[in-house]
C-alpha cells in the first residue's frame, strides 16, 4: 500500500505478554506499523478489527458484533471494520465505518 519497512527494524510488543492468536489483530497492528512509519498519531478510542489479505483486502473476522458490543463498553467511538462484515450499524452507539481495503482504512486516519 506504499510504505515501505525494507529500512526498518520492527519490534511488537503487546501489553501483558499475551500471545495473540487472533486474525482480527491485524489490521491494528498494520496501522499501528503505519503510525509509527509516518510519525502521526492513532486516533483515540479508535478500534481496528479486521484480518489483512495478502491483497491488502480487510477480511471479516468471528463475534465481531459482540467484539463491538464489548469496544463501545470499553468506551470506543469509532471502528475499522471489513465492509463484508453482516451488521446493522445503526445498532452501535459508535461510528462504524466499514472499508474494503486496508488503504482505505489508511487515507480516512492519517
Amino acid at each position: 500500500v506504499g510504505f515501505n519497512f525494507a529500512q526498518q527494524d520492527i519490534y511488537i510488543k503487546i501489553s501483558g505478554g499475551l500471545r495473540i492468536n487472533d486474525p482480527g489483530a491485524d489490521l491494528g497492528v498494520a496501522v499501528a506499523l503505519v503510525s509509527s512509519l509516518i510519525e502521526k498519531p492513532i486516533p483515540k478510542k479508535t478500534l481496528f478489527l479486521a484480518e489483512v489479505g495478502l491483497f491488502s483486502d480487510l477480511r471479516p473476522v468471528r463475534d465481531i458484533s459482540l467484539r463491538l458490543k464489548e469496544a463501545e463498553k470499553k468506551g470506543f467511538k469509532q471502528a475499522f471494520i471489513p465492509l463484508t462484515a453482516e451488521l446493522n450499524l445503526k445498532n452501535f452507539n459508535m461510528e462504524v465505518i466499514p472499508c474494503k481495503k486496508i488503504s482505505e482504512v489508511f487515507k480516512k486516519i492519517f
